[in-house]
C-alpha cells in the first residue's frame, strides 16, 4: 500500500504485477512433461458413453 500511495496507483496494480511475475516464474520452472490433458480423456469417455446409449 505504501508503493501505491507513493506512485499514485492502487494496491491492486501492485498485486497484479506481483501475480504476473509469480506466474511467469512458475512457468519458467514448471516441468509439465508428465501431465496428461484431462479433457481429452473426458471427451473419449463421453464418446464411449454416448455410443453405448445410442
Amino acid at each position: 500500500m505504501r508503493l501505491a500511495k507513493a506512485f499514485g496507483t492502487t494496491p491492486e496494480v501492485w498485486l497484479g504485477m506481483q501475480q504476473d511475475y509469480d506466474l511467469w516464474q512458475a512457468k519458467q520452472h514448471a516441468d509439465l512433461s508428465g501431465v496428461q490433458v484431462l479433457m481429452q480423456h473426458i471427451a473419449r469417455s463421453e464418446g464411449r458413453l454416448i455410443a453405448f446409449l445410442c
